[in-house]
Formats: C-alpha cells, structure tokens, sequence
C-alpha cells in the first residue's frame, strides 16, 4: 500500500500553475501594445512572485509534519496514519488519514489539537470500524466516518486521582 500525501501535491500543483500561467502571460505580451504589454507583463511578474512565494512557504515548514507507522485494518484493506503537523506558535494539529484501495482513497476522519492522539489512541474494532480515544480531555474538532468504515471518538479515560 502507498501513502501519498495528495494535500501536499496540491499546494505543488498550485505553485507550478502559478509558475507557469505567468511565464506564459509574459511570453506572450511581446506582441502587444506598449499599454497592454505593461499590464500583461505587471500581471505576470504578480503571478510569479506569488508562485515562488506559495512555494518558499511551502519548503520552509516542510519539515514540521511526521506520520505514525501504519495501523492495518485485520483484513489489510485498510490503513490508518496520525499526521501530526506543528506551524510553531501559530497553530498545530492531528490529522487521523484513512487509505484505503491500495492508498489511492485518502480520507481524513478525524482532526484535533497538536500532540493529542498518538498511535496507541487509534485501534481497529474489526474490518469496518475504528476506535479513537483521545489523551486529553480537549474535544476534538470534529470525527467522521469515511466509506463504509465506522469512526467511534471516544473520551479519555478519567484521571486517577
């Protein structure tokens, strides 16, 4: 099974359209009248240094995600992944990632706050349906269910005093 990471080539795909529709919007303005040439060209030096603005963004927090090893479904048709993804002091989170057929379906089911769910809080309760137990007692932002696999958010267990 693979992994893509398809959010990420997004925001690839976003910097290279950017890339090149300005390039293209530049090359072509040659042929033009001075006035359209001028707009044309400001246009397409907008569109350029937001495609390598986009992408500078993207390089420099590359290195703040990390995935947990894969968790198989029994019938190993299945697999889910924690992303954890830490922006600094700006804002951080937990992305639970469903792959399913081969890794080619991504779903995310459930998403929370940075660091609040690790591997050992995610189980599968047969081929169909995932148990999530959070570590702490912050909510989740939000748990769904994906395809025809059932996703169970429960509680933290109560603190032992």
């Amino acid at each position: 099974m693979i992994f893509p990471n398809y959010f990420v080539l997004c925001e690839y795909a976003v910097c290279v359209a950017f890339l090149a529709i300005g390039a293209w919007i530049f090359r072509v303005s040659r042929n033009k009248p001075d006035q359209v040439q001028t707009a044309l060209r400001i246009l397409s030096v907008m569109l350029l240094a937001a495609g390598w603005l986009v992408a500078l963004l993207h390089f420099a927090s590359a290195g703040n995600d990390s995935y947990s090893p894969p968790i198989y479904s029994p019938d190993r048709k299945h697999a889910i992944r924690i992303d954890q993804w830490n922006r600094g002091p700006v804002s951080g989170g937990n992305w639970v990632v469903l792959y399913s057929f081969h890794g080619l379906i991504v779903d995310r089911i459930a998403h929370g706050e940075w660091k609040s769910l690790g591997p050992e809080s995610v189980k599968w309760a047969g081929n169909s349906e995932i148990a999530i137990t959070w570590k702490d007692f912050r909510t989740p932002y939000w748990c769904e269910s994906a395809q025809t696999i059932v996703v169970r958010c429960d509680p933290p267990p109560p603190k032992s005093q």
